[in-house]
């Protein structure tokens, strides 16, 4: 099939069936997201309640609960609410817990294990914002006006 055939059969897709594979599409980052929130949940929660840690990882810790915990929230809100400030939200808040990672690495010096650590934790929070902006982004009209939209 040539590229102008497969276009030509992309475009001539219905609404509906566009429509369904943005809802499978946002489930499915949904489900990952859920298990990114309780991967930080873990961290966090480890870090929190470990009595022999210093004052600071106790804090990043509890930083890191309420940022799962957060995360879920607004990921349930973006799918009971169609408001595009619910999106802005998360990214604020994943570009926070992303300097508060990244700062926390840097202040100490960051070696190849924790490249690949950090690359992680990065990835989940970009999973994290995308399933939200897809979860609001799914429930859409097409016709809804989209220039708040990354």
């Amino acid at each position: 099939m040539s590229r102008s055939a497969a276009t030509a059969a992309y475009n001539a897709r219905g609404p509906a069936e566009t429509m369904h594979a943005k809802l499978a599409t946002a489930g499915l980052l949904a489900m990952i997201s859920g298990v990114c929130s309780w991967v930080f949940l873990q961290y966090g929660s480890e870090m929190a309640f470990d009595a022999s840690s210093p004052v600071e990882i106790r804090a990043f810790g509890a930083l890191m609960l309420v940022y799962s915990v957060l995360n879920i929230a607004l990921l349930l809100g973006a799918w009971h609410f169609i408001d595009p400030r619910i999106e802005k939200v998360s990214r604020y808040c994943a570009l926070g817990i992303c300097v508060a990672i990244v700062g926390s690495g840097v202040d100490e010096g960051i070696d190849s294990t924790e490249e690949l650590g950090l690359f992680l934790a990065l990835l989940m929070l970009f999973v994290n914002w995308l399933a939200v902006k897809r979860a609001i982004d799914s429930q859409r009209p097409p016709a809804w006006n989209r220039r708040d939209s990354l």
